[in-house]
C-alpha cells in the first residue's frame, strides 16, 4: 500500500495534517524498502590533461537496509581506445574485499568482491578508485565515462539488489593551454603570468581554469608553471640538460637604496648565484602613504629576460623575471641585481620600510631553487628637510657627484661658480617632487669646454627660500703616463 499528497489525506485546521492509522504498516515499509536503490557514481566531473592519467573515484551510496557482498560493472567512454582504464585500487576500509579489472578492446570489467564474507554497510561511502588515461590524441572537452551491466548483489542472499548508476564526466585539456586554443602559446604564458603577478583575479582552485594554469600540477600557480609553459613553447623536453643548475642555495637580500642615473633612488635585490636561475617571482611590501613604487627593472638586462610586474593600492609588488631563451638567465658566478625605484611622496619626517615578502626560483627545468634570503628589509629615509650634500669624491678628475634632498615640490636651482663668483655652469635648473637627487658634474663649463684645475663652489637653491654652498677642488693630472708634466 502506498499514497501520494494528494490521496485523501485528512486535513486539520489551518491544513495540518491530521494522523491516520496504518492498517498493515508492514506492507507499506516494504514497499518503501523496495522503491529504494543503492546508487553507484563515478565521482564529480574530472580534470585531465592530455597524456595524463588521473583516478576517478567510485561512490556508493546505499540507503537500503541491506548490506551489499559484491559489485560487478563494467565502464566504458565516448572516446573509445583514446581514453583507457588500467587499474582499479579499493579503498583502504574495504579489508575483506578483492578488487578486480580486465580490459577488453576500449572497456573495462571492475568487480569487488567479498573474500571473507565481509560486508559494505548501508551508506555513503568512497569504495575504489579508477585509472583513467588519456591519449595525447584524445580530443580536448568534455567526456563521458559510462558504467554498463551494474550488478550488486546482497551479502546474505546472494540476490541482487535494485540499483541506479550516475557516469562520471572527464574534461580533457591541455596543460598550460590557459585560453583552450588547443596549442601552448605566447598568449596562454601571458595569462599565466598575469595570475602569478595578480594582475588578473586568480580563478578558484577547482575550476577548469585552474587546472590548467596550474601546469604541474602542485596545486598552486606560480613561476614554475610558468617556466614549464615556456619550455612547452620552446620543445625543450624534460630531462635535456640545457643550463647548469644552481648546486647551491641562492642567497637574496635587499640592499640599502642608492641614487642611481636619472635621479631614481631605488632599492637594489641582489642574487647571489652559482648557476642558472631561468625565472624568478617575488613580492615586495611598502606603505602607499609614505613612498611610492615604479614598476621594478633588471639591471643590465639581457634581451632573452623578460619581466613583468602589478603594483597594487595596498602596497604589494608583485614581480615575475623568465628567460624565453633556452639555458639563458642570470648567469652563473654573477649578481643578478633588481632595482625597485622609489618616489618619495611625503613631506612628513621619519623612515618606512620595503619588505621582501617571498621569492621563488626556477631552474631550466622548471624546479624550485633553494634559496635563503639575508635581507628582507630596508629602511627607507624620507627627507624631512632640504639640504646640499658634500659632493663624492673630492678632490675629483674628471667628475664628481652632488647629492640634495627635496622634502616638497619646489623649483630647484644648482649652480656651479668659481672663486671669483662668476658662474660656471647651471646644472640643475627645474621643478623637483619630493626625494632624494643626484646629479654629476663632468668638470665642463655651459659651453661643453673642459675647466682648468681649482677650487669651485656649487650652491643649491629652491623657492621656498633655502640657500646652501659647498666647496670643491677639480684636481687634473699634473704628469702623463710618460712622466712629462701638463698644464693643468
Amino acid at each position: 500500500m502506498s499514497f501520494a499528497a494528494d490521496d485523501g489525506v485528512p486535513e486539520g485546521p489551518g491544513g495540518d495534517f491530521v494522523p491516520i492509522s496504518l492498517v498493515n504498516s508492514t506492507e507499506v515499509t516494504r514497499d518503501i524498502t523496495i522503491n529504494l536503490r543503492i546508487e553507484v557514481t563515478l565521482g564529480d566531473t574530472l580534470f585531465a590533461g592530455s597524456g595524463q592519467s588521473v583516478q576517478m573515484p567510485l561512490n556508493l551510496n546505499n540507503p537500503t537496509g541491506n548490506s551489499v557482498g559484491e559489485l560487478q560493472l563494467r565502464v566504458a567512454s565516448d572516446a573509445g581506445n583514446q581514453i583507457s582504464f588500467s587499474n582499479f585500487v579499493k579503498e583502504g576500509a574495504l579489508a575483506g574485499f578483492t578488487a578486480s579489472i580486465s580490459t577488453q578492446d576500449d572497456t573495462a570489467a571492475v568487480g569487488l568482491e567479498t573474500a571473507d564474507a565481509s560486508v559494505i554497510a548501508p551508506g555513503n561511502r568512497k569504495v575504489g578508485e579508477l585509472t583513467i588515461g588519456v591519449d595525447d590524441e584524445t580530443p580536448l572537452g568534455f567526456h563521458s565515462i559510462s558504467m554498463l551491466n551494474l550488478v550488486i548483489s546482497d551479502s546474505a542472499s546472494a540476490q541482487q539488489l535494485p540499483q541506479k548508476s550516475v557516469d562520471g564526466i572527464l574534461r580533457v585539456g591541455r596543460l598550460g593551454d590557459v585560453n583552450e586554443d588547443n596549442k601552448v602559446s605566447v598568449l596562454d604564458l601571458i595569462k599565466v603570468v598575469y595570475l602569478v603577478i595578480a594582475r588578473n583575479p586568480f580563478p578558484p582552485a577547482s575550476s577548469f581554469a585552474f587546472f590548467l594554469a596550474d601546469v604541474n600540477g602542485d596545486e598552486s600557480i606560480d613561476i614554475t608553471d610558468v617556466i614549464l609553459q615556456v619550455n612547452l613553447i620552446l620543445g625543450i623536453v624534460p630531462g635535456k640538460q640545457v643550463a647548469q643548475s644552481p648546486t647551491q642555495p641562492v642567497t637574496a637580500r635587499l640592499d640599502s637604496p642608492q641614487i642611481v642615473a636619472e635621479n631614481k633612488l631605488v632599492v637594489p635585490m641582489i642574487l647571489d648565484i652559482e648557476g642558472v636561475v631561468v625565472g624568478f617571482q617575488a613580492t615586495f611590501m611598502f606603505d602607499p602613504n609614505a613612498i611610492l613604487i615604479e614598476k621594478p627593472t633588471v639591471v643590465e638586462p639581457s634581451e632573452d629576460l623578460r619581466i613583468d610586474s602589478h603594483i597594487s593600492d595596498d602596497g604589494t609588488v608583485r614581480l615575475v623575471v623568465f628567460s624565453m631563451t633556452p639555458g639563458v638567465g642570470f648567469p652563473a658566478g654573477n649578481l643578478g641585481r633588481l632595482y625597485i625605484p622609489v618616489i618619495e611622496i611625503k613631506n612628513g619626517t621619519g623612515e618606512t620600510t620595503v619588505t621582501l615578502n617571498d621569492l621563488i626560483l626556477v631552474e631550466a627545468h622548471a624546479q624550485s631553487v633553494p634559496v635563503n634570503i639575508a635581507g628582507r628589509l630596508v629602511e627607507v629615509s624620507i627627507p624631512s628637510a632640504f639640504d646640499l650634500v658634500n659632493n663624492h669624491p673630492n678632490p675629483f678628475n674628471p667628475s664628481t657627484s652632488i647629492s640634495y634632498d627635496v622634502p616638497q615640490q619646489a623649483h630647484i636651482t644648482l649652480v656651479v661658480y668659481n672663486v671669483l663668483g662668476q658662474k660656471v655652469v647651471r646644472l640643475v635648473d627645474e621643478f623637483k617632487q619630493p626625494g632624494r637627487y643626484i646629479t654629476i658634474w663632468q668638470g665642463r663649463n655651459l659651453n661643453g669646454i673642459g675647466v682648468s684645475s681649482g677650487v669651485y663652489f656649487y650652491r643649491l637653491s629652491t623657492s621656498t627660500g633655502f640657500v646652501k654652498s659647498k666647496r670643491m677642488t677639480l684636481l687634473k693630472k699634473a704628469y702623463d703616463e710618460f712622466g712629462e708634466r701638463v698644464i693643468a
